[in-house]
């Protein structure tokens, strides 16, 4: 592919859009930097070449909307705005996965823009639609020093293993709402691990509604009837010791751009148990990753993702090994978020703390050789991942400019 041109409204690297007009709210949105956008910084860590044009019609054009949620009238006016403006256009959602039906209406409604978001691109040669063009962002945004301030620690201490699995839900969700029911379910909300939840400051009618969406294929009414109670009944878990004080040495506290979780989470657990978000139907791409799951991958803790169905599929597409030595994948390709879930979950049900202690501790158990193989991966900029990402950017862009 030759060097590309970018399209710049104002001045090169900034958003064509405004948190202030359009409300967007871009990952790496700082003080004296509220206009940047994140895209340029992508095609940099992928090593894409670019220029900078104010030509819209001889030069890509990309309105980064960062976390914009698609359920709002801003979102609405946003996409109609940069349809009316320029003759062709990505409208890309760098922090946020779309549902198949705000995907199939936008492009049905707008023959001149182009959607990408978080999502993984379908396997193989196959696309949804000319115009959709997913791209796993948080992947090189999770690493990229222009994006975030990141903390990888240098090691974790294996050796003080005090629950099974570390799990952080802290802003509820209803995929985060099912995996708690789960776990009360099979009664292992005992001592084992450490479970963060909240529950809504106040429960509404839409929260209920999204719960029983992911509920109506659950395997038994028990199951239903624990998730409903629990949104009046569950109690908030903090952690085990206070965040603001485990991350004093920083002077700083967790945001969007300070991406770290204290040490102790991972070096108190077995394995880091993760509640990737969930975006509905995935016909039209492969799962959406976050820095959920990077996290863990990039500090070396075994992780298992709860997440859409294939998602631990999708990460061996990219390079990633799996832990098929501690766990029991079958549960990945189950269709029912809840049957998912309960399945993913039973394996753990009795599971023998010091026989999976000796498989993981060791230095060098096949463990901690995969924790390192995938720690490898994402920062070795020539390894499978970083190929793969760049041509999927690519493929992107081409199509972009053919069509």
């Amino acid at each position: 592919m030759m060097k590309i041109k970018l399209f710049y409204n104002n001045e090169p690297y900034q958003n064509i859009l405004t948190k202030q007009e359009h409300g967007v709210d871009v990952w790496n949105d700082l003080p004296n930097n509220i206009n940047d956008s994140s895209f340029y910084k992508i095609l940099n860590i992928l090593g894409i070449e670019y220029e900078w044009s104010n030509d819209p019609d001889n030069s890509i054009v990309v309105a980064d909307i960062g976390s914009l949620q698609h359920n709002t009238q801003q979102f609405e006016d946003t996409i109609q705005f940069v349809a009316n403006r320029y003759k062709k256009a990505i409208i890309f959602s760098s922090q946020e996965p779309w549902q198949k039906d705000v995907i199939d209406r936008i492009l049905e409604y707008y023959p001149n823009i182009f959607l990408s978001d978080t999502h993984m691109p379908l396997k193989g040669d196959k696309i949804y639609h000319e115009r959709y063009i997913p791209f796993p962002s948080f992947i090189p945004s999770i690493v990229n020093i222009e994006q975030n301030i990141i903390v990888k620690w240098p090691d974790i201490d294996y050796k003080q293993n005090m629950y099974l699995f570390n799990c952080l839900m802290f802003n509820w969700r209803p995929d985060k709402h099912l995996l708690r029911t789960i776990l009360k379910y099979l009664k292992m909300e005992g001592p084992q691990h450490f479970t963060t939840f909240r529950l809504p400051d106040k429960v509404t009618q839409d929260h209920k509604n999204r719960l029983q969406t992911l509920l109506q294929d659950a395997p038994n009414q028990k199951i239903i009837d624990i998730a409903l109670d629990g949104l009046e009944n569950f109690t908030n878990q903090e952690p085990p010791e206070n965040i603001e004080v485990l991350l004093q040495p920083y002077n700083r506290t967790f945001d969007e751009t300070f991406r770290v979780w204290p040490k102790y989470f991972m070096d108190t657990s077995v394995f880091s148990l993760v509640c990737e978000s969930f975006s509905g139907t995935l016909d039209q791409s492969g799962p959406y990753i976050s820095e959920k799951s990077l996290y863990p991958l990039l500090n070396g803790h075994p992780m298992l993702a709860f997440a859409e169905q294939n998602f631990h599929s999708y990460l061996t597409d990219y390079g990633f090994e799996l832990h098929n030595e501690i766990f029991d994948y079958t549960f990945d390709s189950i269709k029912s978020p809840s049957n998912r879930a309960l399945h993913l979950l039973n394996q753990f049900k009795n599971t023998d703390w010091g026989i999976l202690e000796q498989e993981v501790n060791p230095y060098n158990s096949t463990t901690r050789q995969i924790c390192r193989h995938n720690q490898y991966l994402l920062n070795n900029r020539s390894s499978k991942l970083w190929k793969k990402l760049e041509q999927n950017m690519k493929t992107n862009l081409q199509r972009y400019l053919d069509l």
